[in-house]
């Protein structure tokens, strides 16, 4: 029988506060076996980075790094599979209109998006989405693209 584990974090102002439950019960984080325990490290590693940009993107486009809003994470996983939520209180966003974000290059050109950042003067970088595509197995956006769901396959 596969057990889930579901976690729910709310991050503001800096702080991230979390609360569980498991198939069996409430959890206590640090009471049920690490997830960091359950993977090998290059899965570990994938799946860190990718939920560190999806919720950094949440953070800083869709929260504006504003500490009164609240970006919302839910958190899946059984035998098989890990699937986070990230809903963050953001209008979303088109992504054919991500000029600044390297998911946007012409194949032929791979930091073109670096020149649009300069001239909006967004600091460097623009390559989280593209990355977390290339890390994980499903990306799944809502319609106003605020809410995301990240799939990756254990096995």
């Amino acid at each position: 029988m596969s057990r889930r584990i579901v976690i729910w974090f709310i991050v503001a102002a800096g702080f991230m506060y979390a609360r569980g439950r498991t198939s069996t019960g409430p959890a206590c984080l640090g009471s049920e076996q690490k997830l960091a325990d359950i993977w090998n490290p290059k899965i570990r590693e994938s799946v860190a980075f990718a939920f560190r940009e999806l919720l950094n993107n949440a953070i800083e486009w869709g929260g504006k790094l504003d500490p009164t809003r609240k970006v919302r994470i839910s958190c899946v996983r059984s035998r098989r599979m890990l699937i986070y939520r990230i809903s963050d209180p953001g209008e979303g966003f088109d992504i054919d209109r991500l000029r600044h974000a390297a998911i946007s290059n012409p194949e032929n050109d791979p930091i073109r998006h670096m020149d649009v950042r300069e001239a909006q003067g967004i600091r460097p970088g623009g390559y989280g989405l593209a990355m977390t595509r290339s890390l994980v197995d499903e990306l799944i956006y809502n319609e106003a693209r605020n809410e995301v769901i990240c799939i990756k396959h254990l096995e």
